[in-house]
Protein backbone atom coordinates (compact mmCIF):
# COMPACT_ATOMS: atom_id res chain seq x y z
CA UNK A 1 0.00 0.00 0.00
CA UNK A 2 2.82 2.04 1.08
CA UNK A 3 4.77 1.77 -2.41
CA UNK A 4 1.37 2.58 -4.15
CA UNK A 5 0.65 5.92 -2.59
CA UNK A 6 5.25 6.88 -3.33
CA UNK A 7 4.54 5.56 -6.57
CA UNK A 8 2.05 7.88 -7.21
CA UNK A 9 3.76 10.94 -5.16
CA UNK A 10 6.64 10.19 -7.50
CA UNK A 11 4.42 9.86 -10.63
CA UNK A 12 2.51 13.67 -9.62
CA UNK A 13 6.05 14.78 -8.90
CA UNK A 14 7.20 13.94 -11.96
CA UNK A 15 4.24 15.19 -14.40
CA UNK A 16 4.71 18.87 -12.70
CA UNK A 17 8.21 18.53 -14.10
CA UNK A 18 7.47 17.74 -17.22
CA UNK A 19 4.75 20.45 -17.45
CA UNK A 20 7.21 22.56 -16.02
CA UNK A 21 10.07 21.60 -18.62
CA UNK A 22 7.39 21.99 -21.21
CA UNK A 23 7.13 25.61 -20.20
CA UNK A 24 10.53 26.12 -19.66
CA UNK A 25 11.61 24.65 -23.13
CA UNK A 26 11.25 27.94 -25.01
CA UNK A 27 13.69 29.21 -22.99
CA UNK A 28 16.30 26.67 -23.35
CA UNK A 29 16.47 26.55 -26.70
CA UNK A 30 19.13 29.54 -28.74
CA UNK A 31 20.54 30.06 -31.55
CA UNK A 32 24.42 30.75 -32.02
CA UNK A 33 26.63 30.18 -28.80
CA UNK A 34 24.77 29.57 -25.98
CA UNK A 35 24.98 31.78 -22.98
CA UNK A 36 26.22 31.03 -19.31
CA UNK A 37 22.75 30.76 -17.88
CA UNK A 38 21.03 28.96 -20.83
CA UNK A 39 24.05 26.10 -19.80
CA UNK A 40 23.27 26.18 -16.49
CA UNK A 41 19.95 25.98 -16.71
CA UNK A 42 20.48 23.15 -19.49
CA UNK A 43 22.98 21.30 -17.07
CA UNK A 44 20.14 21.59 -14.07
CA UNK A 45 17.36 20.24 -16.07
CA UNK A 46 19.57 17.23 -16.49
CA UNK A 47 20.40 16.99 -13.48
CA UNK A 48 16.86 17.32 -12.37
CA UNK A 49 15.96 14.37 -15.37
CA UNK A 50 18.99 11.98 -14.18
CA UNK A 51 17.36 12.15 -10.60
CA UNK A 52 13.80 11.37 -12.33
CA UNK A 53 15.01 8.46 -13.99
CA UNK A 54 17.06 6.80 -10.78
CA UNK A 55 13.87 7.56 -8.76
CA UNK A 56 11.89 5.21 -11.79
CA UNK A 57 14.94 2.95 -12.08
CA UNK A 58 14.11 2.06 -8.14
CA UNK A 59 10.47 1.74 -8.34
CA UNK A 60 10.78 -0.44 -11.49
CA UNK A 61 13.21 -2.71 -9.34
CA UNK A 62 10.74 -2.44 -7.02
CA UNK A 63 8.06 -3.60 -8.46
CA UNK A 64 10.21 -6.49 -10.02
CA UNK A 65 10.79 -7.66 -7.06
CA UNK A 66 7.19 -7.74 -5.17
CA UNK A 67 5.75 -9.70 -8.68
CA UNK A 68 8.76 -11.69 -8.17
CA UNK A 69 7.70 -12.88 -4.61
CA UNK A 70 3.94 -12.90 -5.73
CA UNK A 71 4.54 -15.73 -8.54
CA UNK A 72 6.85 -17.97 -6.09
CA UNK A 73 3.99 -17.38 -3.60
CA UNK A 74 1.26 -18.53 -6.11
CA UNK A 75 3.25 -21.00 -7.28
CA UNK A 76 3.74 -22.61 -4.01
CA UNK A 77 -0.28 -22.57 -3.10
CA UNK A 78 -0.59 -24.16 -6.84
CA UNK A 79 1.94 -26.81 -6.75
CA UNK A 80 1.61 -27.76 -3.17
CA UNK A 81 -2.24 -27.45 -2.92
CA UNK A 82 -4.01 -30.76 -1.54
CA UNK A 83 -5.88 -31.27 -4.80
CA UNK A 84 -4.48 -32.27 -8.18
CA UNK A 85 -4.87 -29.06 -10.60
CA UNK A 86 -4.61 -29.71 -14.75
CA UNK A 87 -5.19 -27.94 -17.62
CA UNK A 88 -6.22 -30.00 -20.77
CA UNK A 89 -6.56 -29.32 -24.47
CA UNK A 90 -9.72 -29.97 -25.69
CA UNK A 91 -8.64 -33.52 -26.52
CA UNK A 92 -7.49 -34.27 -23.56
CA UNK A 93 -3.94 -33.52 -23.19
CA UNK A 94 -2.15 -32.09 -19.99
CA UNK A 95 -0.65 -28.57 -20.42
CA UNK A 96 -0.11 -27.87 -17.46
CA UNK A 97 -0.26 -29.80 -14.03
CA UNK A 98 0.88 -29.20 -10.48
CA UNK A 99 3.06 -31.69 -8.30
CA UNK A 100 0.18 -32.74 -6.22
CA UNK A 101 -1.78 -33.74 -9.41
CA UNK A 102 1.63 -35.98 -10.68
CA UNK A 103 1.88 -37.61 -7.80
CA UNK A 104 -1.85 -38.30 -7.35
CA UNK A 105 -1.19 -40.17 -11.17
CA UNK A 106 2.12 -41.74 -9.80
CA UNK A 107 4.39 -40.12 -12.32
CA UNK A 108 6.69 -37.38 -12.48
CA UNK A 109 5.06 -33.91 -13.82
CA UNK A 110 7.67 -33.35 -16.47
CA UNK A 111 6.49 -36.92 -17.94
CA UNK A 112 2.92 -36.36 -17.98
CA UNK A 113 2.84 -32.89 -19.50
CA UNK A 114 1.51 -33.71 -23.23
CA UNK A 115 0.07 -36.91 -22.16
CA UNK A 116 -3.34 -37.42 -22.22
CA UNK A 117 -5.14 -37.52 -19.30
CA UNK A 118 -7.59 -40.68 -20.25
CA UNK A 119 -4.60 -42.63 -20.47
CA UNK A 120 -4.79 -42.53 -16.48
CA UNK A 121 -8.72 -43.72 -16.54
CA UNK A 122 -9.50 -46.87 -16.40
CA UNK A 123 -11.60 -48.22 -19.18
CA UNK A 124 -14.71 -48.76 -16.90
CA UNK A 125 -14.92 -45.23 -16.33
CA UNK A 126 -13.20 -43.79 -19.75
CA UNK A 127 -16.38 -42.50 -21.30
CA UNK A 128 -17.45 -40.69 -18.32
CA UNK A 129 -14.65 -38.25 -18.80
CA UNK A 130 -14.99 -38.06 -22.49
CA UNK A 131 -18.58 -36.82 -22.13
CA UNK A 132 -16.97 -34.88 -18.94
CA UNK A 133 -14.58 -33.36 -21.08
CA UNK A 134 -17.01 -32.27 -23.99
CA UNK A 135 -19.70 -30.73 -21.55
CA UNK A 136 -17.04 -28.20 -20.43
CA UNK A 137 -16.39 -27.08 -23.61
CA UNK A 138 -19.66 -27.06 -25.30
CA UNK A 139 -21.04 -25.47 -21.98
CA UNK A 140 -18.71 -23.21 -20.39
CA UNK A 141 -19.72 -23.88 -16.81
CA UNK A 142 -18.44 -26.23 -14.03
CA UNK A 143 -18.99 -29.53 -14.73
CA UNK A 144 -18.87 -32.29 -12.28
CA UNK A 145 -18.09 -36.31 -12.29
CA UNK A 146 -16.35 -38.94 -10.64
CA UNK A 147 -13.77 -41.62 -12.24
CA UNK A 148 -11.77 -44.28 -11.31
CA UNK A 149 -7.82 -43.84 -11.97
CA UNK A 150 -5.10 -46.40 -12.83
CA UNK A 151 -1.88 -45.12 -11.51
CA UNK A 152 1.74 -46.85 -13.54
CA UNK A 153 1.93 -49.14 -10.41
CA UNK A 154 -1.51 -50.49 -10.78
CA UNK A 155 -2.86 -48.90 -8.44
CA UNK A 156 -6.49 -47.57 -8.38
CA UNK A 157 -8.62 -44.92 -6.43
CA UNK A 158 -11.63 -42.67 -7.66
CA UNK A 159 -11.39 -39.13 -8.28
CA UNK A 160 -13.90 -36.26 -8.03
CA UNK A 161 -13.34 -34.08 -11.06
CA UNK A 162 -14.85 -30.27 -11.57
CA UNK A 163 -13.42 -28.86 -14.60
CA UNK A 164 -14.64 -25.83 -16.65
CA UNK A 165 -13.26 -23.53 -19.77
CA UNK A 166 -9.95 -21.72 -19.15
CA UNK A 167 -9.50 -18.01 -19.86
CA UNK A 168 -8.44 -19.51 -23.26
CA UNK A 169 -11.18 -21.12 -24.84
CA UNK A 170 -8.99 -23.73 -26.21
CA UNK A 171 -8.54 -24.90 -22.79
CA UNK A 172 -9.98 -26.30 -19.98
CA UNK A 173 -8.63 -26.42 -15.70
CA UNK A 174 -9.62 -29.31 -13.98
CA UNK A 175 -9.60 -29.99 -10.40
CA UNK A 176 -8.91 -33.66 -9.30
CA UNK A 177 -9.73 -34.91 -5.82
CA UNK A 178 -8.88 -38.55 -4.36
CA UNK A 179 -12.49 -39.84 -3.07
CA UNK A 180 -11.40 -43.12 -2.39
CA UNK A 181 -12.02 -43.39 1.36
CA UNK A 182 -15.03 -41.78 0.62
CA UNK A 183 -16.50 -44.42 -1.88
CA UNK A 184 -14.95 -47.56 -0.39
CA UNK A 185 -17.03 -46.72 3.06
Amino acid sequence: MENAENSSKVTALLRLKFEELQKNKNELRFDGKPSEANTLKLIHELEVHQMELEIQNEELFLAKEQAEQAIEKYTKLYDYAPSGYFTLSQDGTITEANLTGAHMLGKMRSSILNSQFGFFISDATKNIFNDFLTKIFKSNATELCEVNFITNDQKSFFGYLSGVVATDPSLCNITLIDITEVKEQ
